[in-house]
Formats: structure tokens, sequence, C-alpha cells
């Protein structure tokens, strides 16, 4: 009986572990105003107001889209003034919003476009946030800002992640101006929310047999150019970059050593720059054996004292004592494994042989 070599000591399977976990992220944040241009001191989503204004030089001036003073020759002014040093201005929500960032912008008038600086611009404030217009929370200080030139933003990001229905700048002091009808003015102010996190999704972690690797696969991202493949031996990271410019959702990782756990995330390329990473999964190559598909085994076994055993199995009798062994190695189930022996009963009505665990050094299994 011609008898096929099925293996040499002992096979190797593939078991994934998938899990879930947070992401570490290296994007950068996208931003979306939250006030559309007023024309009005009321809008669709709220209104704005100010601790007092001078004539021409309404509040909602300070949302009206224009970054300037004034915009024509002669002045059209386009932004909000009042005649004291201090002062504050606010919008209120129609509900309550989560304000992420916060800009100022500076823009000299139209007539003097060549002012590097205007003394009338915020040198000192709080940006505060409230609920009920009285106990207010203090989001940001800012102090000393005395760099305003045209065009000039200041642009602040926020920790914040409760929403208020009342916004403003509350603020304690200008630069310097204390003889122009208007000593203190914000040109104009944008109020915004942080965007959905953009990232690839249903991040999934399959082995390859056949090929010995981690098959990644996710879901594509609109306007991703390519993807970056990261890695880790712990959750969360840190991440190590295995793979860039990746132009299909697909990916292989050929060089997962067995028996690490391994944690992937997927982050896209987009024209603004690197997306959020994906969901984390995790996987791991273990060491095990493979039961022949069909017929029957000579199992071969190698005892440390060098004697060899050999059983005539069926394949789930083989099965079984693969599934022993293997429980063993990872410290469960019996210490030995009982054959049944049917062949040379002689006068015997059964026949059983033991094999301890460690003294097998390792086994054959031949399929024919």
């Amino acid at each position: 009986m011609k008898k096929k070599l099925l293996s040499a000591i002992m096979f190797l399977s593939f078991i994934a572990i998938l899990g879930w976990s947070h992401s570490t992220y290296a994007a950068t944040d996208t931003y979306t105003s939250l006030i559309p241009t007023m024309t009005t001191d009321t809008s669709t989503v709220g209104k704005a107001s100010a601790s007092a204004v001078y004539s021409g030089l309404p509040a909602w001036k300070a949302f009206d889209g224009k970054k300037s003073y004034s915009t024509k020759v002669p002045d059209a002014w386009t932004a909000w003034g009042t005649g004291s040093t201090t002062g504050w201005l606010a919008f209120e929500f129609n509900q309550a919003t989560v304000v992420s960032k916060y800009t100022v912008y500076y823009g000299p008038s139209a007539s003097a476009r060549t002012q590097p600086f205007d003394t009338g611009t915020p040198k000192n404030w709080d940006f505060q946030a409230s609920n009920d217009n009285t106990a207010w929370t203090t989001l940001d200080t800012q102090s000393n800002i005395s760099d305003w030139k045209d065009p000039t933003a200041k642009e602040i990001t926020l920790s914040n992640t409760t929403a208020y229905k009342f916004y403003r700048i509350n603020i304690t002091g200008n630069n310097g101006n204390v003889s122009d009808n208007v000593k203190l003015s914000i040109h104009e102010m944008q109020l915004f929310g942080k965007d959905a996190p953009v990232m690839p999704k249903n991040l999934v972690a399959t082995p390859d047999k056949a090929t010995s690797t981690v098959g990644l696969t996710w879901d594509t991202l609109q306007n991703a150019t390519a993807y970056n493949v990261k890695r880790a031996i712990t959750a969360g990271g840190p991440y190590e970059t295995i793979a860039t410019n990746v132009t299909e959702a697909t990916y292989k990782d050929t060089k997962a050593d067995k028996n690490q756990a391994y944690y992937y995330v997927v982050s896209a390329v987009l024209p603004t720059g690197e997306s959020y990473n994906s969901n984390e999964v995790n996987a791991e190559l273990t060491t095990g054996t493979t039961t022949p598909s069909g017929g029957r085994v000579l199992l071969v076994i190698t005892m440390v004292n060098g004697l060899e055993k050999e059983y005539d199995l069926s394949g789930s009798e083989y099965a079984q004592f693969v599934s022993w062994y293997d429980a063993k190695a990872n410290g469960t189930g019996p210490n030995r494994y009982t054959f049944n022996k049917t062949w040379n009963m002689g006068p015997f009505k059964a026949r059983t042989e033991n094999v301890v665990f460690d003294k097998i050094i390792t086994f054959d299994a031949n399929e024919y």
C-alpha cells in the first residue's frame, strides 16, 4: 500500500483573532463655519449682540463675511466697533452648539490700506461660553496680542466638547487707543465646529493559510489617492507604518511573525492631508497542527528515548490526537493520550496504549 508523506514533524495552521479598540490619529482636523453670512443681527441659526456699538458698526457686521474695517472709499463700514476700550461681542445660537475653534480677523479701512497697526484691536480677552447668558465658562484666554497686520487672522483651536447656546469674546483691553471715537473693534469673527472624522471604515483582518500572511481589507474612501497601513504590537499603538502608497483597499502583511499579536489600522491620503486612522483590528498567527483531509493516517511518534511508536488511525482518530496534543501544549487537558488498539488483539478483549505528552519529541503523519 503506497503511503504519501503528509508532513514532517508538525504543520502550521493560522488563527485570526479580531478585536476593536480606540485609534490614535495623525490627521489634521477640519472645521466648518457655524454662522452664515449675516446682514442683520438675526440669522437662521441665532443672533449677534454686543456690550455697546458705535453708530454704523453693529454686532452683526463682525459676521458679515468681510474681513476688514471697510471695503470701499468713501468708507462702507464692515466691522463691529465701540467707543469703549473694553467690551464684548457675542453670538446666541438657537440650539446649544459645540464650538471647537474661533477666529478673529483684522483689516484696516479701504482709505488707509497701508496702515500697519490698529491701536483699536483687542489685546487681552477671554473667549467664554454659557447656557443661560449669566454663568460663563472661560474656554480660552489671550494676553498681549499686538501683532495685528492686514490681513491677519488669530485662529484659536479649543478643547471644548460641550454644547453651549451663548458664546462671546470678552475683551478686557485694547492696544492703546484712548482718543478715537471708535476705540475697540473686531473686523470679522467666525465660530467653527469640528467636522466628523474622515477615515477608512470596516477594516477587517483575515489570515491566508496558503501564503502565511495576514490579509487586510477595508471600505474605499471617497477622494482617497492612496492608503497607509500601520501596525503595532500593543492595542492603540504606537503604530509603525509598514506600507505607503497602497492604491487599493486591500493589503497583505507578509512579515507577520508567528505567535505575535499585531494591531492594524489604515489611514487615507486625501487632497487635504492624511485622514484619521481606521478602526483597529488585531490578528495573531499561532502555531498548531493540521489534520489530513480524509483517508487513513499512519502516525509515527518519536519518544525522548528514541523509540518510535506507530499507530494506524482513521482521519477522525488522528484529529482527536491532534486536538489533545494542541490543548496540552497550551496547558490544558490530561498528560497522557490513550490509543485503543484494534490490531493484533490475540486472546485479549481490548488493548490500549498510553503516550505521555512530555515524552514526545515529534510526530509524523503519513496519509494513505
